[in-house]
Order: structure tokens, then sequence, then C-alpha cells
């Protein structure tokens, strides 16, 4: 596709927000009707390993809420 988004958002604002591909059009005016088919027609052909990505980011974002708790605040030290 050539631009800084990424197949797996793509694919994740028609899946898990339900957007048509002319909102995503709209949502993201430098994509052609035919960037986002083809985002999708990507996905499908590759939907094992998109959601394998998307349940690891879930992994990694549940263990860092675990890590640092919301509210919490991040211990700083000094340099020596």
């Amino acid at each position: 596709m050539g631009t800084d988004i990424k197949i797996a958002q793509i694919a994740s604002e028609h899946e898990h927000l339900g957007m048509s591909p002319d909102e995503i059009v709209e949502a993201h005016p430098h994509l052609t009707l035919a960037d986002v088919h083809a985002a999708l027609a990507y996905y499908y052909d590759h939907l094992d390993a998109i959601r394998a990505d998307w349940r690891e980011g879930e992994r990694l974002a549940a263990e860092m809420k675990k890590t640092f708790p919301p509210g919490s605040r991040p211990r700083r030290t000094r340099a020596v």
C-alpha cells in the first residue's frame, strides 16, 4: 500500500469497530478504496497470523497494566 497505516489497523477498524471500507477511507483520506480492499483481502488471506498478532498485543497490554497499574507513578532514580 505504501502508506504509514498497517493492514492490521485497517482490519481491526473493519472487524472490531464495524467500519465499512468507505468509512475507513473517510477516516484515512490518504487511502483509496482500492487500498482498503487490498488490505482486507490480505487480512482474510492471513487471518491466523494477524489475529495472533492482536492476541500478543492484548497479552502485552495486560502485562503492562499489571506491572504499571493505571494511576501508578513510575519511580524515578537519581543519577549518581
